[in-house]
């Protein structure tokens, strides 16, 4: 009988030791999942805020002659 105990307590136990590693490895697996997800969010909002600035410039270079034509004309409106 204390050959069958022993071989149930030595195969709990390389049970427990293969859920333990399998455990861990998943727990890596999923950090780095997280991280390489975290970093695309990053990059993402880079190139989105570049974007921004880059349409923003535009937009200023197609108004600056109605803004620079409107500054002239403020003085003729003083009496007003």
């Amino acid at each position: 009988m204390s050959g069958i105990a022993t071989a149930i307590i030595g195969s709990a136990v390389v049970t427990s030791y293969a859920s333990s590693k399998a455990s861990s490895k998943a727990a890596s697996a999923t950090t780095a999942a997280a991280e390489r997800g975290a970093e695309a969010q990053e990059e993402a909002a880079r190139l989105g805020i570049e974007e921004q600035r880059r349409q923003f410039d535009e937009i200023t270079k197609i108004l600056e002659p109605y803004v620079t034509a409107g500054q002239a004309a403020l003085p003729g409106y003083a009496p007003f």
